[in-house]
C-alpha cells in the first residue's frame, strides 16, 4: 500500500490558506518565540491571532467613532428643532 504525501501547496489550497512573507525586527521575533514557547502554540497561529485582534480593536474604533458621529448629528438636530421652537438659542 502506497502512501500518498500531499504537497503542502496542496495542503494549504485545501484548507483555504495562502503564505506571505514579510519581515518584523529581531526583538519582536524574540519575544513571538518566548510567547509561543510559554504558550505551546505555533508562530503562525500567533501571528494569525494578532491580526484578528487588530482588526477587531480597529473596527471597534470606527464604529465608536461613528456612534459618536451620529450622536452629535442628533443633538444638533435636536438644539436646531428646540431653537425653531422657542426662538432661544440652545445650550452646548
Amino acid at each position: 500500500m502506497e502512501i500518498f504525501k500531499k504537497k503542502t501547496t496542496e495542503w494549504k489550497r485545501e484548507n483555504g490558506l495562502k503564505s506571505i512573507n514579510f519581515c518584523m525586527p529581531i526583538p519582536l521575533l524574540q519575544e513571538l518565540d518566548w510567547w509561543k514557547n510559554n504558550i505551546g502554540s505555533t508562530r503562525s497561529e500567533m501571528i494569525r491571532a494578532g491580526i484578528r485582534m487588530y482588526i477587531k480593536h480597529k473596527k471597534g474604533q470606527l464604529v465608536d467613532a461613528e456612534r459618536q458621529e451620529l450622536q452629535n448629528h442628533h443633538l444638533h438636530k435636536l438644539n436646531q428643532q428646540r431653537q425653531v421652537q422657542t426662538g432661544l438659542l440652545p445650550d452646548y
